[in-house]
């Protein structure tokens, strides 16, 4: 048994590697090169001598890259920086190709072709009264996980555009709906990035967190809901 625990790890179990205090300090390096740029040439449209933003986040995002890739193995720099690319594009491609679709659902809900044929299917499903449509909200909350129709981030940005152009709600009491289930989207979903990270920093699966948390989130989402109610 002594000889067993005295063993030495074998190729497959990597050694934790202690970073330098120099890479604690890579997270903040895109916000601080977007600072610069927007200290010395300005952020805005490039056709007036600017820096159009979304270019100086990736900028800053990729030398910040390179600098965390030469400080921590500078002997392999190169490839852990394209690898980093590699992982990186493989993770966020589902959500980009996700935002797009959103940008088209959106621009497809504005046009009054669809609005026309859109407004009477959500008025024959949404209640007629303020209360029924405040408890459908809070009975369907968790339609706004997996970027569902109640997520501001999927595809309830296209639903509410319907539901602002059918005036039967105030806007405010809107907002206040899509924000309350927009709470328990943002603590329970497992589409999050704040929670696959946590729950792989943890080693538990995402889902399993959401099980957990749901419950409580759903209840935190019934007391906005009688807050907006008191407001209206």
């Amino acid at each position: 048994m002594g000889n067993l625990l005295n063993q030495k790890p074998g190729t497959l179990v990597k050694k934790k590697q202690t970073l330098p205090n120099a890479a604690l300090v890579t997270p903040i390096l895109p916000l601080a090169v977007i600072a610069l740029i927007n200290f010395t040439v300005g952020l805005g449209n490039p056709t007036e001598g600017k820096v159009d933003p979304v270019a100086a986040a990736v900028l800053g995002f990729l030398l910040a890259s390179a600098y965390a890739a030469l400080l921590v193995r500078p002997s392999q720099a190169i490839n852990l920086f394209t690898g980093a690319l590699v992982d990186g594009i493989k993770d966020v491609a589902g959500v980009l190709f996700l935002f797009m679709g959103i940008g088209m659902l959106v621009t497809a809900t504005t046009q009054q072709a669809a609005v026309e044929i859109l407004n009477p299917l959500m008025t024959a499903i949404m209640p007629s009264s303020f209360y029924g449509v405040l408890i459908f909200f809070t009975l369907l909350a968790p339609a706004a996980l997996y970027r569902g129709p109640f997520n501001m981030y999927g595809m309830g940005t296209g639903i509410a555009t319907i539901l602002t152009n059918l005036n039967f709600l105030p806007a405010s009491a809107l907002y206040g709906m899509f924000s309350g289930v927009g709470y328990l989207q943002g603590i329970a979903d497992p589409t999050n990035s704040h929670n696959t990270w946590l729950a792989g920093f943890a080693g538990v699966d995402a889902t399993a967190v959401m099980k957990k948390v749901l419950p409580y989130a759903w209840a935190a989402c019934v007391m906005m809901m009688i807050f907006v109610a008191i407001l209206q």
